[in-house]
């Protein structure tokens, strides 16, 4: 990744063009790490240490992704409708952005206190780590990718159906250290083309139908 970095760089500081090198230059976070900002290459330029160090922990650019035109007109329904029954249905094509919706409704429910964690639910383990990858880099929001217990500053988990069983079940409603009230569960529904959105209390998650 550091290598990336610099190359992009050209061999000089992309705040203010002097000429560095790859063993001194410094990696910074355009999103502060402290605000959320990960450790993507989308979210790092090579910055000579003067200005790393002059420019502190703010944030000096917002690198998620913005949302899709119809990612906003439908984000404000579709949170409202899961406000008034607990679960909304998503259908878009494939490739239109659900990945990232179920991020930002997240999000939004996430900072008007309605839930605390996020749970992701994908029918196989090439889809974990895609969905890590893809909410992680777009929108700065981190899974555990294939377990059921986030680390510390860890935005919830992303794992596959088939590991959905009573033990499992078991662990996402008493994880250890953890005071989570509501998660925002999210399924695939039969096909890529479809998501599930729920707001569920801990321990009561249910197998697929």
């Amino acid at each position: 990744m550091r290598e990336q970095v610099f190359l992009r760089s050209g061999g000089r500081c992309e705040r203010c063009s002097q000429e560095i090198d790859i063993d001194t230059f410094h990696a910074a976070h355009l999103r502060a790490h402290r605000n959320g900002g990960p450790l993507v290459v989308e979210n790092l330029a090579a910055w000579c240490a003067r200005c790393n160090l002059t420019t502190g922990g703010v944030d000096v650019a917002d690198t998620r992704v913005f949302p899709r035109q119809w990612q906003w007109r439908a984000l404000e329904g579709v949170v409202e409708r899961i406000r008034r029954s607990q679960v909304a249905t998503v259908a878009a094509a494939p490739g239109a952005g659900k990945t990232v919706f179920a991020s930002l409704v997240f999000e939004d429910m996430r900072a008007s206190g309605f839930v605390d964690r996020m749970v992701v639910f994908a029918p196989r383990r090439t889809l974990v780590q895609q969905w890590h990858e893809s909410v992680l880099r777009c929108r700065h929001v981190e899974l555990h990718p294939g377990g059921e217990v986030e680390r510390r500053g860890q935005d919830g988990v992303v794992v596959t159906y088939q590991s959905l069983n009573v033990q499992t079940v078991g662990v996402h409603g008493n994880r250890p250290n953890c005071n989570a009230r509501y998660s925002c569960l999210t399924r695939f529904i039969k096909s890529a083309s479809r998501l599930r959105l729920e707001r569920v209390r801990p321990g009561r998650v249910t197998s697929p139908n």
